[in-house]
Order: C-alpha cells, then sequence, then structure tokens
C-alpha cells in the first residue's frame, strides 16, 4: 500500500485504487499514527492529537469506534499496550521516502557532486501534491506537523535551487525562486539571498542591489525588523563585486556537457482546482493536437485573483509528458505589483540559454529569430504566464507546429488570435464552497455547512480570496469561522480582513490600475475609481456617463478599456457590472477621492500644507460603503 501525508491524505491499495477515508476523525486519526508509524501511540496522545484541551467525555471510546471502522478499509492497525500503532514499511510512506531522498540530496551536495545532488532533491520535491495533511488539521502535539513538513519541502527547494546556482543555471533558478517568493514566501530572507547571488552572477548587478532595496522595506514596514546579517553581508559583497558573485565565462560546466538540454521551468503544481475540470480538459486537448500547419495557441483570460496561472500550471504539468523537448516557463510580470515587465529581448535571452545559447544577440528580431531556429523540429511548451500586452507576447512565439503556447493575461488578447480563447470567470457556488472546506478541513467548516457558503459567497467565489479566507481559518479553532464571517460581512473592513501573506485582493486588482496607468490609460484607470460611485454592482451606460460626467460616447469607449482589462463585466446591452470585491475596492477609491474633494472645497490643510478631509466626510465615506452589506 501506499500512504500519503504530502498533500492531501490519501491512501493507495495494492492494486493502485484509492481507500477512501472520508471522515475528518478518521483523517486525524490516521495522520496521529502515521505521522508515529510502526511506533504505539497511546489514547491520551490520540485524543490529544484530535481534540486538543476540549476533548469529549467519551472520546476514548470514540477512538476505538473509529479505529474499529477503519480496520475495514485496512488492516494495519494493531492495538499495542494502551493504544494503537500502524505497520508501514518506510518505502509506503511519503514522508519516510522524502525525507531518505532528502538526506541523499544534502550529503550528495555536502560531497561536492552536484549532478547527483539535483535528481534526488528533484525527485524528493516530486513526491509533494500540495501541502502536507492540507485536509487534515491536528491538535496538541501534533498542530505544528504540517507547518515541519513544509519547512522542510522549503528546505529541500533552496538546497536544490543552491545545486543550480553552483552548475550556473541562474535563469532557471530565477525562473523558480520569483513564482515561489511572489506567490508563497516573500518575507523569507534566504529565498531573497538565492535570488540576488543569481541575479549577481547573471551580471545583473543593479537587479540585485534593487532586490535588497526591495526585501529590506519589505522586512521593515510588515515585521519591523532590519535584514538578517548574512543578507546585510551579501549585499556588501555585491556592492565590492567580490569576485565569486561575479559572471565569469568558463567558470561553471557547460549545460551541453552535462546533458540537460531538456529545459523542465514549470513552477510548483497545484494539487487540485475545483470547478476548473472542464477548462482543464479543453486546454489540454487543444494543446496537444497535432496536425495544424502552426504551432496551437490558447490564452487564458480574466480578472485579478480568478486563478488564471494556477490553471496554467496544472495544465501544463498535466501535458508535460507530450512535450520530450522542454517546458519554458516565464513571469512576464504583466500586472505585478512587485517587478516591472519583462521586455522581449530579456525573455528571449532566458530562453535561449535553456538550450545551450549562452549569448543572445543584441537586437530582439534576431534573438526572436535565433530562438525559433533553435525550437524547430522540437516538442517544446512554452507557459507565458501574466503577459502585459500582445506586443510583449509576439517575438516569444514559435513558428514549429510541434510546439504549443499557453498564454495568461488579465487584458483581453483578442489581437493576438489565438487558436483557443479561454476567458476564466468566479467558480460556481459548489465548486468554492468544496475549495474551502477542503482547504480548512471539515471540523472548522463542515461539508454543506451555511457558514461556509456564506463565506464564499461573500468573496464572489473569486479563488485568490477564498484562499485568503482558508488562510484566516487554518490557524484557528473552529469557532473562528463565525467571527471571521462577521467581520467579512462588513464591507468597510472586507477587504483588510482578505489581507494575509503574499499579495492581497486589494494588491491585485491595484496592480490592474496601476498597469492601466503606464500603459497610457490612465484616464480608464480614472474612470474605474468614478464608477465606485454607482448604488449598486449592476449599472447602465447612461449611468456610467452621468459618474464619468461625459457623453454617453465617450463613457461606452472607456467601459471598453475596462472590459478588456477584466475589471468590468458586460452584462446584456447597455448594462455593467463588477464582481463584488472588485466593486468594494472602486468604492473605497471612490470615497477617498470625494473625501479629499470635500476637504479641498473647504480649504482645510495640514500643517504640512496638504489638504485634509474634515471629520464628518470620513464618517460620510464610511456610511457610503456601510449602506452596501451582503449577509
Amino acid at each position: 500500500m501506499e500512504f500519503k501525508l504530502l498533500g492531501p491524505l490519501e491512501i493507495v491499495d495494492d492494486a493502485g485504487g484509492p481507500v477512501p477515508v472520508n471522515r475528518l476523525k478518521h483523517r486525524q486519526l490516521l495522520a496521529a499514527l502515521l505521522l508515529r508509524a510502526n511506533t504505539v501511540v497511546s489514547f491520551g496522545q490520540l485524543i490529544n492529537d484530535i481534540w486538543g484541551e476540549k476533548s469529549p467525555r467519551s472520546a476514548k471510546g470514540n477512538i476505538k469506534t473509529y479505529v474499529s471502522q477503519l480496520r475495514q478499509l485496512l488492516d494495519r492497525i494493531e492495538t499495542g499496550g494502551d493504544g494503537y500503532q500502524i505497520r508501514v514499511e518506510p518505502r509506503e510512506l511519503d514522508s519516510a521516502v522524502f525525507d531518505a531522498a532528502l538526506r541523499r540530496g544534502l550529503r550528495a551536495a555536502e560531497e561536492g557532486g552536484a549532478d547527483e545532488a539535483g535528481p534526488l532533491l528533484e525527485a524528493a520535491l516530486d513526491l509533494w501534491r500540495g501541502n502536507a495533511l492540507q485536509d487534515t488539521p491536528l491538535d496538541g502535539d501534533l498542530a505544528l506537523a504540517h507547518t515541519h513538513l513544509d519547512e522542510q519541502r522549503l528546505a529541500c527547494f533552496e538546497e536544490l535551487m543552491k545545486v543550480r546556482l553552483a552548475q550556473g543555471r541562474h535563469t532557471e533558478v530565477l525562473h523558480q525562486l520569483n513564482s515561489v517568493i511572489g506567490a508563497h514566501h516573500p518575507l523569507r530572507e534566504q529565498l531573497w539571498i538565492l535570488r540576488m547571488t543569481a541575479l549577481s552572477r547573471e551580471g545583473r548587478c543593479a537587479e540585485a542591489l534593487n532586490a535588497y532595496q526591495d526585501i529590506r522595506s519589505r522586512l521593515v514596514d510588515e515585521l519591523g525588523v532590519d535584514p538578517s546579517p548574512a543578507l546585510r553581508k551579501l549585499h556588501g559583497r555585491i556592492l565590492a563585486r567580490s569576485p565569486e558573485l561575479c559572471p565569469v565565462p568558463g567558470e561553471y560546466p557547460s549545460p551541453r556537457g552535462r546533458r540537460s538540454g531538456t529545459p523542465q521551468q514549470l513552477p510548483i503544481d497545484v494539487p487540485a482546482l475545483h470547478g476548473r475540470e472542464e477548462q482543464v480538459g479543453l486546454i489540454s486537448a487543444h494543446l496537444t493536437t497535432r496536425g495544424a500547419s502552426a504551432p496551437p495557441i490558447v490564452s487564458v483570460e480574466g480578472c485579478p485573483g480568478v486563478g488564471k496561472s494556477a490553471l496554467a500550471v496544472h495544465v501544463a504539468h498535466r501535458i508535460a509528458g507530450t512535450f520530450p523537448d522542454g517546458r519554458l516557463y516565464v513571469d512576464l510580470h504583466g500586472v505585478s505589483a512587485v517587478a516591472e515587465p519583462l521586455t522581449p529581448h530579456a525573455v528571449l535571452t532566458r530562453f535561449l540559454r535553456a538550450f545551450d545559447v549562452d549569448e543572445a544577440p543584441a537586437d530582439a528580431e534576431e534573438a526572436a529569430s535565433l530562438l525559433r531556429t533553435a525550437l524547430s523540429g522540437k516538442r517544446v511548451l512554452i507557459v507565458l504566464d501574466d503577459a502585459a500586452s500582445v506586443e510583449q507576447v509576439l517575438p516569444l512565439l514559435p513558428s514549429e507546429p510541434a510546439c504549443a503556447v499557453l498564454v495568461t493575461a488579465r487584458q483581453n488578447l483578442t489581437s493576438l488570435r489565438p487558436s483557443l480563447r479561454v476567458r476564466l470567470s468566479v467558480l460556481a457556488p459548489e465548486p468554492a464552497v468544496s475549495m474551502l472546506t477542503r482547504t480548512v478541513g471539515e471540523d472548522p467548516l463542515p461539508p454543506g455547512s451555511p457558514t461556509a457558503r456564506r463565506l464564499a459567497r461573500l468573496v464572489g467565489h473569486l479563488p485568490a480570496a477564498l484562499q485568503a479566507v482558508a488562510d484566516r481559518l487554518l490557524p484557528h479553532p473552529a469557532g473562528y469561522a463565525d467571527h471571521l464571517l462577521s467581520r467579512l460581512s462588513d464591507v468597510r473592513c472586507r477587504l483588510d480582513v482578505l489581507r494575509t501573506g503574499g499579495l492581497s485582493v486589494a494588491d491585485r486588482i491595484g496592480a490592474s490600475l496601476t498597469a492601466l496607468r503606464h500603459g497610457g490609460q490612465a484616464a480608464a484607470a480614472e474612470a474605474f475609481c468614478r464608477l465606485g460611485g454607482a448604488h449598486g454592482a449592476a449599472f447602465t451606460l447612461q449611468e456610467a456617463a452621468e459618474l464619468l460626467g461625459g457623453s454617453v460616447e465617450n463613457a461606452d469607449r472607456t467601459l471598453e478599456l475596462l472590459l478588456n482589462a477584466n475589471l468590468v463585466d458586460y452584462a446584456g446591452p447597455g448594462r455593467y457590472e463588477m464582481h463584488e470585491l472588485i466593486r468594494l475596492y472602486a468604492r473605497e477609491q471612490y470615497a477617498r477621492r470625494s473625501s479629499t474633494a470635500e476637504g479641498a472645497a473647504r480649504g482645510e490643510r495640514s500643517p504640512a500644507g496638504r489638504l485634509l478631509a474634515p471629520e464628518h466626510t470620513l464618517h460620510a465615506a464610511a456610511g457610503l460603503l456601510s449602506t452596501h452589506r451582503v449577509s
């Protein structure tokens, strides 16, 4: 059998079929035993693991019942002393297999065998299907078991990045680091140390120094601490141009010498995409279809936080075997709160290095031609995540029909003329609730609970917001869900409540407005804020014209820009609407501008000369928001 803890708890029988363990208490009991496999765990310890300090009087009897029921599914649980143990061979438990591979990889790295260590560390990371025991919360002494396992995974990833740096694979390291830092660990200093090292060794010292200022500002602003001595020391070495941080021709072994001409740049996969099965199947089938005279190109578009990147990465992993010559990935930072959009030439340089072209031509058009030549006769999947524009994407497209391209973007890429265009919308209610309950477990949110449904509805079934709700719930006991529901019901603080680690929903929406302004559409960004004055989620073209203070024709042109940026949705002839959270963000901007305007009209200024809104105007702005609560 196989027992899997590195992701949702799963058991696979001897025939390769799943053993269903549906009840939360059964999963918790199994997890408590598996985390101490082949060791007798006492009743007292098991009670503490499952209920903590809030155990019922019948807890011991309940455990006996759970064990009896579990024995009907598997015959591995034995009675021993004052408790139970589960018999498992090390090769049957994925956490044990991971630990062994990690130890072998670390030993190989210490002995200087980078080429030997890399495959071992990669094999260890391949065992992961998501966060450890992500559907099985534990209490007592095992409350931090999930965190401990996830920390081991991150340590393995960091060691693999060190190995790849030693092999000279700086571009590949940066691809991986940018993804992990931006999405999951924006304040982890070791990842920033690796990123700064990779940038410096690529000859991008200015960017490495900017990265230091970036993490320093984050640490000071969010945690109130200065960078660690190791980070400060690396900064000083980069300033001093230490030889070990400078690119030296021939310093690292050639990729050809390592026989690594098959780039595998995809970020870590998402284990499950609730409610996206249809899109996954559609995109996968289209990208793997052969026989056309041009490569298939799929664009995935949608509003901020709708899950475009997760879908693209999941599909790419699913069909990776169809592209034996490599999988290229790049985050184009088209609408990013942490980085500027990449230039086509910068991306071409990275892709060419992946195919052993050490120096790309300085001319972007010549570099694009060289990439097309490198891809000729190959079957390579190219994932271009978060595109800023069609102009950014076009030079990166192959001409080889056996290749395929998957592009994600917040704005519509109609002029790219993709062979398949998928507009991603929010999840349907049932998949949204399922995503929430499976992430946090059944105790905080039992399946079908009214609280889960209301939480999902309050955040508009938006995947990024659902994940933020789950992040809020996971560290807290069951009763916290009702408290969180009460806070989210107040529209004045809903977006603030959805701020967790990494980019918040509000940050994502704000980045879209920034992209409009930088793209020469500042008037559209200002119009979005003014539309926050609409009385409801839906409004007519005439109402938009009145809010924007212009003609219907001008309002129509402006709304077209916002539709293209997926900040506004078409709701029928002459009617438009906004997603609930996007509308709240627009309302906040509208209220802030209204307060500023009234303060300016009254001529009130701060001691520094800045205009101030009167106190009653701020209360009026809050009142404007509070009249639009969603229960």
